[in-house]
């Protein structure tokens, strides 16, 4: 049930990083960097989720 829950809050920081992302586009006008940026930021979130997961499963 623990690690429901830190799938969802996951899932809210990476789609609140995409709306961030979105809105940094002015200032990066070149989309591989976005790009770039947000796989990078999403391989961040899952593996600080999978690690709070796995931290509080012992």
């Amino acid at each position: 049930m623990k690690r429901k829950r830190y799938l969802v809050f996951g899932i809210l920081v990476a789609v609140l990083f995409d709306i961030v992302i979105e809105w940094e586009f002015v200032v990066f006008p070149h989309p591989w960097i976005k790009r770039l940026v947000s796989l990078i930021g999403l391989i961040v979130i899952v593996a600080t989720t999978n690690y709070l997961a796995n931290k509080n499963k012992q």
